[in-house]
């Protein structure tokens, strides 16, 4: 198209002293003008490609302030009711627990963040700007969330943190890697997370319709079978086996509370084993995650800092004839294990299983 307007443009420009003798120079002049509008119309929209443009503005675009925040909040989504906005900086000051090494790192911390930064971008490229929110619901935990905005005032939250009982602030950045928006949580570290200059840090990129962990390259590898267990907790916590083979063909072994969630159970009677051939579809893209979450560089065991936690095991097994273990108490080792664990307890209930 710019190229068909170059061509046009300069031969107007060669034939103007003859058309002018048949033509108005009026007339001339109106070409002229819309051909150098259309050059800046196309010229504009080549500056701006690869951006995302806004649809619409909404109430996120305007907000400014905490106070701004925190009665938009009100309203925005009715998950947030009991949810009270605070900023990293002015979260747990003063509270129990505060020993030297705790101190000097928060003071780390708030010398890399600023309290005035209200971190908004389209994650989910929709047209609509979204706003990462900090805050609490229970007293003694942080949380870090990102509000999802659909526009027309249609809202929902994707929360960031795993843990329910975060004690100490979560500060998120938001950076730019291979022009993805990603979102960097940091935080101080717990005594089994690995750190980055001392501190714990983790990096989330919207996928799937959630964040997972980002990873600067995917490498493709050939998936030949995934065994995956969901182990007891202390309650009604699922327990379960799946087995899925790559000709999708796979097995179902259901013990107990997957289709009952009665605390009393007979652990001499499990709830029985099932058979089916997985949608190919389904199949697809929980190998997609596991690859874009490159599991093969994981941790071999993860876990929370909390008891009577649920946990699970994941086994992939590659067609090079390597396998990938994990062990995962708490079932939150990483967001993107957490989102493939789920995906994969989904396949109980959305395919149509026969009882062997």
């Amino acid at each position: 198209m710019q190229f068909a307007i170059f061509r046009l443009r300069r031969k107007i420009i060669a034939d103007f002293p003859q058309q002018a003798i048949h033509k108005t120079v009026g007339s001339n002049m109106r070409i002229i003008k819309i051909i150098i509008l259309l050059s800046l119309f196309f010229s504009c929209k080549e500056k701006n490609k690869g951006q995302i443009e806004i649809l619409e503005k909404t109430k996120i675009d305007s907000i400014s302030s905490i106070n701004e925040i925190r009665q938009f909040l009100k309203t925005a989504d009715s998950s947030l009711i009991n949810f009270s906005y605070v900023t990293p900086q002015s979260f747990a000051k003063g509270k129990r627990f505060m020993n030297k090494y705790l101190s000097e790192q928060k003071q780390k911390l708030e010398s890399l963040f600023s309290d005035s930064t209200h971190l908004k971008e389209d994650f989910d490229k929709n047209g609509y700007t979204d706003l990462i929110i900090t805050g609490e619901y229970y007293s003694n935990s942080f949380e870090v969330m990102v509000l999802m905005n659909y526009g027309k005032e249609k809202y929902s939250v994707i929360p960031l943190t795993l843990s329910h009982y975060n004690e100490f602030s979560i500060y998120p950045k938001l950076v730019y890697r291979n022009n993805l928006p990603v979102i960097e949580l940091y935080s101080i570290p717990k005594a089994f997370e690995s750190t980055e200059n001392g501190l714990s840090i983790k990096r989330l990129v919207y996928k799937y319709g959630t964040f997972v962990d980002y990873t600067e390259t995917v490498e493709e590898y050939q998936i030949s079978r995934i065994e995956f267990s969901a182990n007891a907790c202390y309650g009604t916590c699922p327990v379960f086996e799946l087995d899925i083979n790559e000709n999708t063909q796979s097995l179902f072994r259901a013990k107990y509370h997957n289709f009952s969630k009665k605390r009393e159970i007979d652990p001499n009677k499990e709830e029985g084993a099932f058979e089916t051939i997985i949608k190919r579809d389904d199949f697809n893209e929980i190998c997609e995650i596991i690859n874009f979450l490159q599991v093969k560089n994981l941790n071999e065991y993860y876990r929370t800092g909390g008891m009577h936690q649920p946990s699970c095991t994941l086994k992939v097994h590659f067609s090079d004839g390597t396998q990938k273990t994990i062990e995962d108490y708490g079932k939150k080792g990483t967001n993107g294990l957490h989102f493939l664990y789920e995906k994969l307890s989904d396949l109980r209930f959305n395919q149509e299983w026969n009882k062997m």
